[in-house]
């Protein structure tokens, strides 16, 4: 078999291709600055003072530059027969020119361009009350306007902030804690006082400023003017201001009157123009509830006194002796209820008290008066009287045959009714007559029932 033989055959691919040389425009740094001439790079003015005039004026600065770069590119097949032409000055070599604009915008209620918006300086009208954050954009671009060159086009931003305070947490919470004093309900005589205090969780609270960055400045809440105290009743000595105070109750007695304490802040200062507020509104620390009490009256053996200069209405007469040697004089409150620490204070011819009760001898004769004082005063007498002597004001004395001096017989006729009086004669002087009346009062009214149990008899034994 014989070999055959591989023809290769090349055929040549012809191309046409030329190397062109572009510029390519680049930017760089593009930065959007505030001029310092016209304010801050915060929008702080919430309330213009020149509404509206208000503006702020922003710069874009940037770096521009441009490299080459050779690049083949396909190109046309001559022609067939060759052409002869001359050659145009300029013609393939047209120098390469850019063109650079600007555009800015805002974005956000309350601000707009004022004047051009294509200049590397923009000016920013704000709106008055104005308290959002505006966000500026400038957009550089480089247009390629002749020869073989390449555009490019760089952005950037600028958040024109609003600065917002608030007062960040609650001033209550500061308070949560707060120990007053006293704790418990109080009872004070009429024109009396009460010391007061209290003692918070802290003495400071936290604000807040939101804007660039957010910042967290103190305020005061115990100050010149924290915290303060009110009364349903009565008044404060002094302002009613500060950590501790004293109360004066009223003049009238009064059940449940209110005194409360309230912290409140000293706001952390701020640009007047700025939005927002530092103020917190004040917060109850705590309550003290007081019952205002004076002395209704005094009683002693169904005598009352309702006056510091008691009378004959207000006079209580008593034998010798009385109850075992002691009787017992009662102060009653008005209001109902108890009484203050160490009262009501008692003074005069009394044997011992405790409490709203005193405890006065009766067996030495003599007048006895008797005071006590919680706001108001008011006072009562006792007499303490020894009998010399009985006599009825009828019947006839006869001997009883009992030779017992201190026992008299009488005979008394018997009547279908009547009264017998029979009338006592003191040892010692204490109103002899008004002694006497409330004795033979006494010695009356239980003779009225003896008589009557024994028509019958003809004497009485007296």
């Amino acid at each position: 078999m014989k070999p055959s033989l591989l023809l290769l055959l090349f055929i040549p691919v012809l191309s046409w291709a030329k190397i062109v040389t572009y510029t390519y425009a680049t930017l760089s740094n593009v930065v959007i600055s505030f001029d310092p001439a016209t304010g801050d790079y915060e929008h702080r003015l919430v309330i213009p003072p020149d509404y509206p005039s208000y503006t702020l004026k922003y710069t874009c600065s940037y770096d521009e530059d441009s490299y080459t770069l050779d690049v083949e590119v396909p190109d046309d097949p001559p022609p067939e027969e060759e052409v002869e032409h001359e050659d145009v000055e300029g013609e393939g070599d047209e120098k390469v020119k850019f063109e650079t604009s600007i555009k800015w915008s805002v974005k956000g209620s309350g601000a707009i361009i004022d004047g051009s918006a294509t200049e590397e300086v923009v000016t920013i009208r704000f709106s008055e009350g104005n308290t959002e954050d505006v966000e500026l954009k400038v957009v550089v671009t480089v247009e390629c306007t002749a020869g073989n060159g390449v555009g490019t086009e760089e952005s950037s931003t600028f958040i024109i902030y609003s600065p917002v305070w608030d007062t960040y947490h609650d001033i209550g919470m500061y308070v949560e804690g707060a120990t007053i004093s006293p704790g418990a309900k109080k009872t004070v005589a009429v024109g009396g006082s009460l010391a007061c205090s209290v003692t918070p969780s802290s003495t400071w609270e936290y604000d807040r400023r939101q804007s660039a960055s957010i910042t967290t400045p103190l305020d005061a809440i115990v100050s010149s003017g924290s915290p303060y105290w009110q009364c349903s009743s009565g008044s404060f000595q002094s302002s009613g201001i500060g950590t501790s105070v004293t109360w004066l109750a009223p003049e009238t007695p009064a059940q449940g009157v209110s005194l409360k304490v309230f912290f409140d802040d000293v706001p952390c200062p701020k640009p007047e123009n700025e939005a927002g507020t530092t103020d917190d509104g004040p917060a109850e620390a705590g309550e003290v509830i007081v019952d205002v009490v004076k002395i209704d009256r005094l009683e002693c053996e169904e005598v009352t006194s309702k006056t510091n200069n008691p009378g004959d209405n207000e006079t209580v007469y008593l034998p010798v002796g009385f109850n075992e040697g002691a009787v017992t004089v009662n102060a009653i409150p008005d209001p109902t209820g108890g009484w203050p620490y160490g009262k009501p204070a008692w003074s005069g011819d009394i044997q011992s008290s405790s409490g709203g009760t005193a405890t006065v001898d009766t067996t030495p004769t003599g007048i006895k008066t008797v005071a006590a004082e919680c706001g108001n005063t008011m006072a009562i007498k006792i007499c303490v009287l020894e009998v010399k002597s009985l006599k009825p004001e009828v019947g006839e004395e006869i001997d009883d045959e009992d030779d017992d001096p201190d026992t008299k017989t009488f005979l008394v006729a018997v009547a279908e009714t009547g009264v017998l009086t029979v009338n006592a004669t003191p040892k010692s002087r204490c109103r002899r007559r008004e002694s006497a009346r409330r004795l033979v009062s006494d010695r009356r009214h239980r003779n009225r029932k003896t008589i009557s149990d024994h028509r019958s008899d003809q004497a009485g034994h007296l």
